[in-house]
């Protein structure tokens, strides 16, 4: 016969479950976005559904994640889990701000295509963070383009 997983063996499972890409990538966005589905999680992961809804139960049984009305999920009210966000805002305000001095440092050197789709995945990966802590960079970015088409045209 075998056992069902209890609580307590998750707890020391902890380090495993927060350790996965999996865990890492949603939580990062429950941060950033505060709700989303799992759809919404799949999309902006590059994960499939079921691998979400799987990450999403652990991390529920974990206490930091709570599913919303309409399927939503966010983080939940533990004291845990607003300490592991709090961590994950400082954490991806680095992510972020590497991946714009990136892409800036890029600017003259790639098609500008390219450099359009990477400014859109960085705005529809992270859009609440960038308008909240990076609205400068991403105004510098956007009139780049501007000023591109009207030079071009």
């Amino acid at each position: 016969m075998t056992e069902t997983p209890s609580i307590d063996s998750d707890i020391h499972n902890l380090d495993r479950y927060l350790g996965s890409p999996s865990s890492q990538k949603v939580l990062q966005l429950l941060t950033c976005w505060e709700t989303l589905s799992v759809k919404e999680i799949a999309l902006k992961a590059a994960l499939s559904e079921s691998q979400v809804h799987v990450t999403l139960n652990r991390l529920e049984k974990l206490d930091l994640v709570v599913k919303q009305a309409w399927g939503k999920y966010s983080f939940s009210n533990s004291k845990f889990a607003s300490l592991l966000k709090t961590a994950y805002s400082a954490i991806l305000e680095q992510i972020i701000g590497n991946e714009i001095y990136q892409l800036t440092k890029q600017m003259d050197n790639i098609p500008r295509e390219t450099l359009e789709a990477q400014y859109s995945k960085i705005v529809d990966q992270w859009g609440p963070l960038l308008s909240a802590k990076f609205s400068f960079q991403m105004n510098e970015l956007a009139g780049f383009f501007v000023e591109f088409e009207q030079y071009f045209t």
